[in-house]
Order: structure tokens, then sequence, then C-alpha cells
């Protein structure tokens, strides 16, 4: 079931950013303050209170109609299943009652599992950014209407 996150899930997020990234891991500092402070909301699936199969986190900046994808991990023991595709339709929901117009995202540019996601779900390619994460590797930007 996903739902949105609460500080109660913040030891499930730091055992899955650990798991699901080798590398651009989210801190403990990090998760905290886009539970409690940052303009966004961060969804959770987490059944029964149990290992987090996957959570994103979506930011929302005043002024602005459109949402940002800032994070989507899958654990790596549930994924394809649909897990990925079910949390970002999710993310979609709650951008649209939020009053986005359009949500937009970075993912690496090597990523083809989750780039072939993205583009499924109506995401077009708006541009690419060298050196985006910490390893250097480019990303790619993608913007989907809602």
């Amino acid at each position: 079931m996903i739902r949105a996150a609460t500080i109660a899930d913040l030891d499930a997020l730091m055992e899955l950013e650990v798991r699901a990234f080798a590398t651009d891991r989210f801190s403990r500092s990090q998760w905290r303050h886009l539970l409690t402070r940052a303009r966004g909301t961060v969804l959770v699936d987490r059944p029964g209170g149990g290992t987090a199969r996957a959570a994103a986190a979506v930011l929302f900046r005043r002024g602005s109609r459109v949402a940002h994808l800032y994070s989507i991990a899958v654990h790596p023991g549930y994924r394809g299943r649909g897990i990925a595709r079910r949390l970002l339709r999710a993310c979609h929901r709650l951008a649209a009652q939020r009053g986005s117009a359009a949500m937009r995202l970075e993912v690496r540019e090597r990523n083809a599992a989750a780039r072939a996601l993205y583009e499924d779900e109506g995401y077009r390619l708006t541009g690419q950014i060298p050196s985006y994460y910490a390893d250097h590797a480019a990303a790619v930007r993608y913007e989907k209407p809602l």
C-alpha cells in the first residue's frame, strides 16, 4: 500500500536507500528534512510497517506548476513487480491534486530500465546534464504533462 511517509518511516527509508543505491545516497539528515521540512511529500510502499519496498520524494516549488520527482527507489528484492510504475502513478496523482501541471525528473543517462518506464508513462526527453552525479555520470531530464 502506497501512503505518505512519516518520521516513523525514517529507519526503513534509510535501509531502502542503502539497498537501492550504490552511490548518490540520501543521508539520514536529508531524509529527515524531506519528511519534516521540505516543500514536498515522500510516498512509501511499506506494507504492514515492515521493509520499505519502494519510496519516492516529490518536491513542489512555490510559484511553479511543475512538480519535481526528486527521488524514486525500489528495493532490489521487489524489482520487476510493477511497484515502480504504481509508485510513479501515485506521484502523478499527488502532484495533480496539489495543482501541478507537469512532473519533471532527472535520471542517469545509462539507466535504461528507468528511462523505459518513464517513456512508457508518457515522459519526454527535454535535455541532458553532464556530470550530474557524484561520480560525474550524466543525467537526462524528462518532463510529463499531468
